[in-house]
């Protein structure tokens, strides 16, 4: 889960050095199941214009990479993360990988890519705007970016929501899914998706944010009383 650079990247790369060997099976578990019909949704989204070179922002150990190399064969996919280990988890040798934040690659590889993705990262960037331009950065013109975010569902569906992400969730992290957390009672994975997920909301802002990053063409993808986003849009 790579992000632009500020004072919660050691923390990230930390924690997610910690959850290389488990991210896939938890967060399976903690979106009951939902999680690979997600990534199925942002790859289909991500292969429709066939990309040559497409550049997952925050991969994670790879399952989005994985599900793009069965739709995309042998194309060019890069993995952007904070965390080597997550890195080094990635299954498919043929993946390049840069431990790097995302700012950092965006100056180093500017226009080098038809495609990019952001699942479950943009929710945790101090600096969204900064984020996606620098994602645009990366970006050939015309190319398509592709966002997929928690979301807090509109209607009746949020009381639930809280419920869960707020009390559910930080109780069943702290005493079962982080338990060998080795930060004390610091903010674990857990307790830190709660707060960030508070401050997130519906996600409300991100079309405004991707048209003053440089995209148009925004379109959303999922209703919203879903427990996602999901987005594309395009850059100008």
């Amino acid at each position: 889960m790579a992000r632009t650079q500020d004072a919660g990247d050691a923390y990230f790369a930390r924690t997610f050095d910690w959850m290389a060997d488990r991210y896939v099976e938890q967060t399976r578990a903690v979106s009951w199941g939902g999680y690979d019909r997600w990534l199925d949704h942002a790859a289909d989204l991500a292969a429709q214009d066939r990309p040559e070179a497409l550049v997952d922002l925050g991969s994670g150990p790879g399952l989005l990479l994985a599900k793009l190399r069965e739709r995309l064969g042998a194309v060019r996919l890069v993995a952007v993360d904070l965390s080597g280990a997550v890195l080094d988890a990635l299954s498919d040798a043929a993946v390049e990988r840069h431990c790097a934040s995302v700012a950092e690659f965006a100056a180093d590889y500017p226009e080098r890519f038809d495609a990019a993705t952001a699942t479950f990262v943009l929710r945790d960037v101090e600096d969204p705007v900064g984020f996606l331009r620098d994602a645009a950065r990366l970006l050939r013109r015309g190319g398509r970016l592709v966002i997929l975010e928690t979301h807090r569902p509109v209607g009746p569906g949020g009381i639930g929501f809280d419920l869960y992400f707020h009390h559910w969730l930080p109780w069943w992290g702290r005493m079962r899914l982080a338990r060998d957390w080795p930060e004390g009672w610091g903010p674990n994975p857990y307790a830190w998706l709660s707060a960030s997920q508070r401050r997130w909301r519906h996600g409300a802002d991100v079309p405004a944010w991707l048209e003053r990053a440089g995209f148009e063409r925004v379109a959303e993808h999922r209703r919203p009383d879903d427990v996602v986003m999901l987005l594309t849009a395009v850059k100008a």
